[in-house]
């Protein structure tokens, strides 16, 4: 978003064969690299709950018969028994999918992209050989209901399947009222029926609680592994997220930078109308200040980034005559501005210091004018020739860091 470059290919680069927004191709064709979050840890959690809701779907029906059978044949403890064994298996599935799930994240979170590779399930894949895993890709889309750099559809997936769940008990219990109106109306068959109804009422119960036990369940698990995930993404992921972390600082910085000098420029100009005045030669020097730090932190920034990329496995697949363009785009040319608008001021300021330099010589030849002794408009405009003298210094000062690092960064910017 804060990138200020190109956001079509250069002639003669590839173009990359993926439906990309064009703020990811901005980024690639700025910067030479992108990282996409593809599957976050919100998604993982959300996809096992589907899965659940979609296991609940296919045997509630089963489920419910079989405990209900067990009730009529062997009474509450057979009906206890094949339902306790039933949400038995469920919770240890959910704790398979709950494992599987989470460590499939440590694959499907980061996606690197540069301007001739992408990079996931830890290799690097030429966009030419794209094609060779549209099958494995296709498959991750499906397990996850996201295509590749599109929207995800998980939650759709997980509201339509819970609804799916609520039709079925309906349904059952639409059923078996319609049963139960064809039966018989003797004593013992009513007996059967209130017998039956009860453990009906139990089972959806039962199954309400399932529900809700296996989304806490879900919440445990998924919160366990998600922490150990972190840690494990820090350590194999470290690399690709630091990179993109100095690629956002850099930016940041890089906007920063414009900022303080539209800042700067408006403090110049109000201060040449009002004589200089002591507020706003404060707030240039603040200004100033802070274009030194942004300068100092880009520089090392940039140092840092340029580093680790030369050592990491992305260095054969990253264009580095690309991000010295957008390094000078960012950083070197916006301290360029600022150092120009610092030389040209102090100019003006040098020019003003010798204007009240000639106004002081005329006073101090002939202090009387017009018969008024003109010690007090000497001591003003000494006061404000000292001021501006102290302000002139403080361009220079700064001037000069600001002008160290540009040789740095543009030296730095050609290896």
């Amino acid at each position: 978003m804060l990138t200020r470059t190109k956001t079509l290919p250069e002639e003669g680069t590839q173009e990359i064969p993926l439906p990309l927004s064009e703020e990811a191709k901005t980024e690639i064709y700025a910067k030479g690299f992108y990282l996409y979050k593809w599957i976050s840890s919100e998604e993982i959690k959300t996809s096992i709950q589907r899965d659940y809701l979609n296991l609940l779907s296919y045997l509630s029906l089963w489920i419910g018969g079989f405990s209900i059978l067990a009730g009529v044949l062997g009474g509450f403890l057979g009906f206890f028994l094949v339902l306790g064994f039933s949400i038995l298996l469920i919770f240890f599935y959910i704790f398979f999918l709950t494992v599987r799930r989470s460590l499939l994240l440590t694959n499907t979170a980061n996606v690197v992209l540069t301007d001739t590779a992408i990079s996931f399930w830890g290799e690097i894949i030429p966009y030419t050989e794209l094609p060779k895993y549209r099958e494995k890709i296709g498959k991750w889309e499906k397990e996850f209901d996201e295509p590749l750099f599109q929207p995800s559809h998980i939650q759709d997936s997980k509201n339509r399947l819970f609804q799916k769940v609520v039709e079925t008990i309906q349904a059952w219990w639409a059923r078996g009222f319609q049963l139960m109106g064809r039966g018989s109306h003797s004593r013992n068959s009513s007996n059967a029926m209130l017998f039956v109804i009860l453990l009906g009422i139990i089972y959806t119960l039962s199954l309400i609680a399932v529900y809700i036990g296996g989304l806490f369940f879900i919440w445990i698990f998924s919160l366990g592994f998600m922490i150990v995930n972190r840690i494990f993404l820090r350590m194999i992921g470290h690399t690709v997220q630091r990179i993109h972390d100095l690629f956002t600082d850099i930016d940041i910085a890089s906007w920063q930078l414009r900022e303080t000098n539209r800042d700067l420029s408006d403090f110049f100009t109000d201060a040449r109308e009002n004589e200089w005045k002591d507020a706003l030669l404060t707030k240039i020097q603040d200004g100033i200040k802070s274009v030194n730090q942004l300068a100092k932190t880009s520089l090392d920034d940039s140092q840092k980034l340029r580093k680790i990329l030369m050592n990491s496995e992305y260095r054969d697949i990253f264009n580095f005559d690309t991000y010295s363009g957008w390094i000078r785009t960012q950083i070197i040319l916006p301290l360029r501005d600022i150092r120009d608008l610092l030389l040209q001021n102090h100019l003006l300021i040098t020019k003003t210091i010798d204007e009240l330099q000639a106004q002081i010589d005329m006073i101090e030849k002939n202090p009387w004018v017009g018969g008024v002794y003109e010690t007090s408009s000497l001591s003003a405009l000494e006061a404000q020739k000292m001021r501006l003298e102290m302000q002139r210094q403080t361009l220079e000062k700064h001037g000069d860091q600001i002008e160290a690092y540009l040789t740095q960064l543009e030296v730095g910017n050609k290896k």
